[in-house]
């Protein structure tokens, strides 16, 4: 994932010495900036709060939960029935617009605005249960990410990145979940599964513009559903995610200027999402036509490869980690976090490692999806300080170097300072450090310990050496 700052690394052999060099650097401002969320999204509700009054208030469970259902019913109604979908057969939803990463504490720039151009492609065939989602995304220095997800069947995933060409495809209990994450995306086969949820719908407010129902997800998460009571109509889908950077944050999807598709029904040609306060995504669909049965393969000439993931059992626990050494007294860690293999320098008294692992929500699903669920959030960054305190029993993890404050590569932070590192990082960096640290979650003990935090601020160059070893950290 690319940092919102420049950072280049590099550890070279020198006899029985290696150079690693780091470059950090602070972001312009941790404030989060005023701006107004996109049109659709003005009206929030937060989903854990549920304010009944005058005759609502004596509607029993049973009751309300019929109210509730009445409203979905007449919304799919309007917008089109799960018969009008399966009639119209597989279809495909094309939109463009902007992206802004530091919304979720990602990005070029975390403190401030950055919206950069973004794609999005659906693919939902009804009959057969499949849908599946591209996207292309711009990063900040001109080059783009793009990449596809594809659920096949109740226990089928297909994944396709494009830069390098590769297909990786997998089979778990687990896509039953995440494929409905997913389909919520698309109005209609959110509200068909409401209808199929009927008694755990609550009726929170109703009146003469909009009608706010809770729903109670198979995982728990409590979903707020805001309907337009005059035309019928999915304004707006809400729930609460938990940033490991900021805390619970409510995620809000909004959907707006409807319009009629011949054979479909109603269908929204505006949407986008916000992350507390910050316009997150603002999409405008460029067509909504038959066809695209061509993105549940892969395309010709693509590598296969297996997934990549932490093989966790039922009890949330996975194999130990093992260090791989990569030059003399340089290791990486793989298999800590998918798609991440942590740096960890030796010296001959103590250890280096190098950035704190923690799984991060994927926010193109309702509700997000986390990247590698794992017991609490820092459960990454604890199996890597044990697997580190295993290999040097003897050495202690004297320092933590952060890269950047991505969540994603600080969240763990707390299993670190726990084990009594020095973190090192960016000065701007440290309130975040702070905010994470006063979190429950970070360590097994679920933060009834909290050691103080030893913070050493990279301003300018910082040496670590003995006789054997030498790493430099540069700003």
């Amino acid at each position: 994932m690319k940092s919102e700052w420049t950072r280049r690394s590099s550890v070279l052999p020198r006899g029985l010495a290696a150079v690693a060099t780091l470059f950090l650097a602070c972001p312009a401002c941790w404030a989060r900036p005023a701006s107004e969320a996109p049109l659709g999204a003005r009206e929030r509700f937060p989903p854990r709060t549920i304010e009944i009054g005058g005759s609502l208030s004596e509607l029993s469970e049973a009751e309300s939960a019929a109210r509730a259902l009445s409203w979905v019913e007449r919304a799919l109604t309007t917008m089109g029935a799960p018969e009008t979908l399966a009639r119209f057969g597989p279809f495909e939803v094309t939109a463009t617009g902007t992206l802004d990463k530091s919304a979720e504490g990602q990005g070029f720039a975390v403190g401030s605005a950055s919206p950069g151009p973004y794609e999005e492609l659906f693919v939902v065939d009804p009959a057969a249960g499949r849908i599946a989602r591209e996207y292309r995304e711009e990063r900040y220095d001109g080059t783009f990410e793009a990449f596809r997800e594809a659920y096949l069947g109740p226990d089928e995933r297909l994944y396709v990145v494009h830069d390098p060409p590769l297909s990786i495809p997998a089979r778990s209990p687990r896509f039953v979940e995440e494929r409905r994450r997913l389909e919520r995306r698309i109005p209609h086969l959110a509200l068909a599964e409401l209808v199929d949820r009927a008694p755990q719908l609550r009726l929170i407010a109703e009146d003469s513009a909009v009608v706010r129902v809770q729903a109670a997800l198979p995982d728990g998460t409590l979903l707020g559903v805001g309907i337009d009571a005059e035309r019928g109509l999915l304004r707006r889908l809400t729930y609460v995610a938990h940033l490991s950077a900021k805390g619970d944050t409510e995620v809000t999807w909004w959907f707006d200027d409807y319009r009629p598709v011949e054979g479909l029904g109603l269908f929204p040609f505006r949407y986008g999402s916000t992350v507390g306060a910050r316009p997150h995504t603002d999409m405008t669909v460029r067509s909504v036509s038959s066809g695209g049965l061509e993105r549940f393969t892969a395309p010709g000439g693509y590598r296969q490869i297996p997934e990549q993931r932490p093989d966790e059992t039922e009890a949330g626990q996975a194999p130990s980690l093992e260090l791989e050494e990569v030059f003399p007294n340089v290791f990486r860690v793989p298999g800590v976090r998918s798609g991440f293999a942590p740096l960890v320098v030796a010296f001959e008294e103590f250890v280096v490692a190098v950035d704190a692992p923690a799984s991060f929500p994927m926010l193109g699903k309702i509700p997000a999806e986390e990247t590698d669920p794992a017991p609490f959030f820092g459960w990454h960054s604890e199996r890597l300080v044990e697997a580190v305190t295993r290999a040097f029993p003897d050495r202690p993890l004297r320092y933590l170097i952060l890269t950047h404050a991505h969540e994603d590569h600080v969240g763990g932070v707390a299993a670190f300072v726990a084990a009594g590192a020095t973190v090192l990082a960016a000065p701007a960096v440290r309130p975040v450090v702070e905010r994470l640290l006063a979190l429950p979650g970070g360590t097994r003990s679920g933060g009834q310990e909290r050691p103080a935090l030893h913070f050493e601020g990279i301003e300018g160059r910082r040496v670590i050496a003995d006789d054997g070893q030498r790493l430099e950290v540069l700003p």
